[in-house]
């Protein structure tokens, strides 16, 4: 009968870990991940925001576009008190920026939280909220026609999700892409396209 001898024979035996690394570095990528859609989400409001309140940023070159291509990130209560600063921002996605500000908020609040075992539950909701306010937005940009016009605030939603989803774990990502496949497919067949 043989025996095994470890190394040191007064060190701990070994034991079973958790399913998730929680060590230093991964909180630290963590919490860098969560930081992607407040900063999205924060930037896009403040350029409303100093645009509105600083009339003499309209004379730069390509505000107005810049304005346009954000505006459905935008907020109106929030950055120009209920009023319109470019026509895309006419849209029906005030509220819908407003919960992805939210979201983004909630999101980084949940991954500073000394309580990170609860963080993949408690980061389903404002993820969840987000994502349908993101689908809602584009959504509601290829049924106006003003995908085109709007294609950098669509890249950065999908920052934004992207942000979301590996924030905390890699593996909801999968979910995300099926979630994408059939929202894609449900345009195609209101538009009247075949869905394959």
């Amino acid at each position: 009968m043989s025996t095994i001898a470890y190394a040191d024979p007064k060190a701990p035996a070994p034991t079973l870990g958790s399913l998730g690394s929680a060590d230093e570095e991964h909180q630290a990528r963590v919490r860098q991940a969560a930081c992607v859609p407040l900063i999205i989400m924060i930037g896009v409001n403040l350029i409303f925001f100093v645009h509105f309140w600083l009339p003499e940023t309209s004379r730069f070159p390509t505000s107005h576009w810049w304005l346009t291509q954000l505006a459905p990130l935008a907020s109106k209560a929030l950055t120009s008190s209920g009023e319109s600063q470019v026509e895309a921002q006419d849209g029906p996605w005030g509220l819908t920026a407003l919960l992805l500000l939210a979201a983004s908020f909630a999101v980084f609040g949940v991954c500073r939280s000394p309580r990170l075992w609860l963080g993949p539950w408690l980061m389903a909701v404002p993820t969840i909220v987000g994502l349908v306010s993101a689908l809602l937005i584009v959504i509601a940009l290829i049924i106006s026609g003003g995908l085109t016009a709007s294609m950098v605030s669509v890249l950065l939603l999908i920052l934004w999700l992207l942000g979301v989803v590996t924030s905390y774990t890699m593996g909801g990502f999968i979910h995300l892409l099926l979630i994408v496949a059939i929202a894609v497919m449900l345009i195609r067949i209101i538009q009247g396209r075949r869905p394959v």
